[in-house]
């Protein structure tokens, strides 16, 4: 079957994000007078961010309320230091250009959503967004995708999950998607249908597959 449609996940994979985090939870952890290793912060940075606080253990709400203040504060002010990843607007227009249904499923909540779209205009190229919001079970669940997928009027089985990481791949082919890794290190241990280094290299797979 041709492919109809196609759910990216978001930090990582289409915007480079994953620094601006883990700066802007070494600024928080600072001004609260905290010292963490950025190597540290960077093994909690994924899929349901509160777990970074565990970098400091078990802290009063009281706490917690400041460091995701200061958290916040360090990303409005360097919000502009998001991008996309290389390719990844063509390849959004691209899909776009040839009638496919295109989704986001995120991990991030809503407000990161509305921050990213300010900077990038996302959603010019997307029929709809899945946030941390809009499900009961993270990723690696297949909720996030299921929804995605469901809202576009796509079947798995005619869709392609594109992603940066397991926690996308797993639930990809869980569903019967194509799934395809970008993988810049290089480290191959995404178990895809496809591997590529940059989102340029594909605009030749969906091409293959219409």
């Amino acid at each position: 079957m041709p492919l109809k449609g196609i759910v990216f996940d978001l930090d990582g994979t289409l915007i480079d994000s994953i620094s601006i985090w883990i700066d802007s939870w070494e600024y928080a952890f600072s001004q609260m007078g905290y010292k963490v290793p950025r190597s540290r912060i960077a093994k909690y940075i994924g899929p349901q961010d509160y777990t970074v606080l565990n970098c400091i253990g078990n802290v009063p709400r009281k706490v917690s309320d400041e460091l995701w203040r200061f958290g916040d504060e360090y990303i409005d002010k360097n919000v502009r230091r998001v991008r996309f990843k290389r390719g990844a607007r063509a390849v959004l227009a691209y899909a776009k250009k040839r009638g496919l249904k295109v989704a986001i499923a995120t991990s991030s909540d809503r407000k990161w959503r509305q921050v990213v779209d300010r900077g990038l205009h996302i959603e010019d190229y997307c029929d709809y967004f899945v946030t941390t919001e809009d499900v009961k079970e993270q990723k690696p669940s297949t909720e996030s995708f299921e929804k995605a997928f469901r809202h576009i009027g796509v079947d798995p089985h005619d869709g392609m999950v594109v992603g940066d990481s397991k926690l996308d791949m797993l639930p990809g082919r869980k569903l019967g998607a194509v799934t395809v890794m970008l993988d810049e290190s290089g480290a191959g241990d995404g178990n895809a249908d496809f591997v590529v280094r940059s989102l340029v290299k594909l605009k030749g797979i969906i091409a293959e597959m219409l």
